[in-house]
């Protein structure tokens, strides 16, 4: 900045046509640097009043055990680019509910469409637009503190969100406001800390409620924990971290993953994914895809592996059996250096059908790790 403030005085002084064009260029960037400094030196000092980090343009770190940040984002292009700083306070786990909560105003009563839902509470409805998927799933959500938290805040947050994901709220410009920066970052942390608490009263979605006894059993005779909402179930199986949801993918649709990761590393460099028509073409340009010389495994999944040596015995013909197995009778399955991996686009309707699964790649999963030292260094496809 002092080489640009050199410049400006430079041709100031020099005087001439040039300095008609260049001394508003370069007093632009000065007053831009100084605008920047500030906001860099209100947001480390916001952060550090908030007990949060400041690095790189962004205040991070958690607030009544959820994550926050806050950082500016710029929309648009050309003349019509503008900038906004956007905070947010975020659920770890989202809900699968299909919440969605703005303020009334002409542009959102214009285009939000479809059904509003109301809470016999005249001022919050007044006030706001609620969309989910199920009316009484919301009502459990937006609780009375929660709906309070929202109208005693409204006339300050700008534009906000509330959903799935938690609160984010946004305001034009880079804030550089300390006093705005502690009251947004509070109000998007406590919605998320209200959400969670009210997730907890909330029931199964609809579609899943046959599921949910079938799980909460698996995990309670396992050791798991679990959510209804959304449902799921989480902890260590025979020494092998396990996370299985039914992440949704619309309105009451959800698709179902299955995630295992192993104590410690393969370190192979290890991609097995299933083969598709794109990954056929690839091989026969010369892409890389290991073979077994198992017609039935090599046809049904892509190999990339940089110890090509170890993962012989690592993925042996008793391995590669079950994972053909899992992907024949459940679905596409993944192995990386860290864990396996199952997703598929729906929940099987066979409520029994989860736990099967999860106890069957258990399996495959402690097989797998019994054939892999423990003292390997990690590989680059990790």
């Amino acid at each position: 900045m002092e080489s640009v403030l050199a410049i400006f005085v430079s041709l100031l002084f020099a005087g001439g046509g040039m300095a008609t064009f260049v001394v508003p260029i370069v007093a632009i960037l000065w007053w831009a640097g100084q605008q920047q400094k500030r906001r860099q030196a209100a947001w480390a000092q916001a952060a550090s009043e908030l007990g949060l980090t400041y690095v790189a343009g962004r205040i991070f770190g958690r607030r009544y055990g959820h994550p926050v940040q806050v950082s500016t984002v710029t929309r648009g292009s050309g003349k019509n680019r503008s900038t906004f700083t956007v905070v947010s306070g975020r659920l770890e786990t989202p809900l699968d509910t299909g919440l969605s909560v703005r303020r009334h105003g002409f542009f959102t009563n214009l285009f939000h469409g479809g059904h509003d839902i109301r809470f016999g509470d005249p001022v919050f409805d007044d006030a706001f637009i609620v969309q989910a998927d199920e009316d009484h799933r919301a009502h459990l959500l937006l609780t009375p503190a929660l709906r309070r938290l929202l109208l005693d805040h409204l006339g300050r947050s700008g534009t906000f969100v509330l959903s799935d994901h938690g609160l984010v709220v946004e305001r034009a410009g880079m804030v550089t406001d300390r006093r705005w920066l502690h009251w947004s970052v509070e109000l998007v942390s406590r919605a998320a800390y209200q959400l969670d608490r009210a997730r907890l009263h909330v029931p199964t979605a609809s579609p899943l409620a046959g599921h949910r006894h079938a799980w909460a059993a698996y995990a309670s005779a396992r050791g798991l924990r679990g959510l209804d909402t959304p449902l799921c179930m989480w902890g260590k199986l025979e020494g092998i971290d396990v996370v299985v949801y039914a992440v949704r993918t619309g309105a009451l649709t959800y698709a179902l993953s299955i995630q295992l990761r192993f104590g410690r590393s393969l370190a192979l460099g290890l991609l097995v994914e299933p083969k598709r028509t794109l990954d056929r073409l690839a091989v026969f340009f010369g892409s890389q895809d290991h073979k077994f010389g198992d017609s039935d495994f090599d046809e049904a999944f892509t190999v990339k592996v940089s110890d090509v040596e170890r993962v012989e015995a690592v993925l042996d013909s008793e391995v590669r059996s079950q994972l053909l197995a899992v992907h024949n009778g459940v679905g596409p399955v993944s192995v990386r250096d860290d864990g396996l991996t199952v997703r598929l686009p729906f929940v099987p309707r066979d409520p029994s059908a989860v736990p099967r699964t999860v106890h069957q790649l258990t399996g495959v999963a402690e097989l797998i790790t019994s054939r892999s030292p423990a003292d390997q260094q990690v590989g680059p496809y990790r």
